[in-house]
């Protein structure tokens, strides 16, 4: 209920002693001012600097920026348990009616790749897809074969970040051009969340962590039981996703994922956007910490000066 956590070493810990007995993380939501705190000192190690902030804190004295490519990759996700996007003609219309060069580049601001594939190369059995086609004609074709020949019209909510922002207002300008109208709805963290649970998202875009460099990891959106606003509800995905993290056979394993990626290209149930980068800021008091692909950083080993 507080802005932070204040974690004590364990006496009786059984593995290597830590080098420091008390460990406070601070919860900062607003980015700009984890990048403040970080300057000042308020924080020796800052999580998820802002991608508008990498150069400035690459520019400045003191601190660092500890930055890399992760397991994470960015999709916007349909609600495929409407009745709009239950017609595959409406998702893969609006897929054609993408740009992903231009998007990823203008919301990303060159900190991410565009994404080939719905997990990142990184892992075993990944297989390259795309990246899905650009093309305003065939989905404006799409949308008249689904009964829209005049285009259609949908709310888009999201809640507050630069990020979200950004990211709305291209799908708005983009999807324009094909006939199809958004309206951006803007709403709190907690009441986005609640209705992303509920399944009351049309659609949205979701960057899931990935705390295990594992396909089983990465596919975390998939399984069936998931009440997020995704909701395929396709058998055939959750036998092959059973596949893959059930089998001890690495060859086995690839062999479900691959199938599993062409059926989710063909199924178009979520357009993947971008293969992301993260960055941390650390002050140059610190010591012994290093970048992680999973965004959870091994904080055993740090020490401060």
């Amino acid at each position: 209920s507080g802005d932070r956590i204040v974690f004590a070493a364990n006496d009786n810990y059984w593995g290597e002693k830590l080098p420091y007995e008390t460990c406070t993380m601070r919860v900062i939501v607003e980015a700009s001012s984890r990048t403040i705190e970080l300057e000042t000192g308020g924080v020796d190690i800052a999580v998820d600097i802002p991608f508008s902030d990498w150069s400035r804190v690459e520019g400045t004295d003191g601190i660092t920026l500890v930055s890399g490519q992760t397991d994470v990759l960015a999709s916007l996700v349909f609600n495929n348990s409407l009745e709009l996007f239950q017609d595959i003609r409406i998702r893969q219309a609006l897929a054609y009616g993408l740009d992903l060069n231009a998007l990823v580049q203008t919301c990303w601001e060159g900190t991410a790749d565009v994404a080939d594939s719905f997990y990142a190369k990184s892992l075993l059995g990944y297989k390259k897809e795309g990246p899905m086609e650009y093309n305003v004609d065939k989905a404006k074709e799409l949308l008249a074969e689904a009964g829209y020949p005049d285009g259609l019209s949908f709310k888009y909510t999201t809640y507050q970040t630069t990020l979200n922002q950004t990211f709305a207002e291209v799908l708005q300008s983009m999807w324009s051009k094909i006939g199809v109208n958004i309206e951006i709805d803007i709403v709190d963290l907690a009441t986005y969340t609640q209705m992303n649970n509920s399944g009351e998202l049309t659609a949205c875009l979701l960057t899931p962590s990935v705390a295990i460099s594992d396909p089983a990891a990465a596919l975390i959106l998939w399984p069936i039981t998931r009440t997020i606003s995704l909701r395929h509800n396709d058998a055939h995905i959750q036998d092959l996703l059973d596949q893959g993290s059930s089998a001890y056979d690495d060859a086995a394993r690839v062999k479900a994922y691959e199938e599993l990626q062409d059926y989710l290209y063909e199924k178009t149930y979520t357009v993947p956007v971008a293969y992301t980068k993260f960055a941390f800021g650390i002050r140059d008091n610190v010591d012994g910490f290093e970048f992680s692909s999973s965004q959870v950083p091994d904080l055993t080993k740090v020490t401060l000066r």
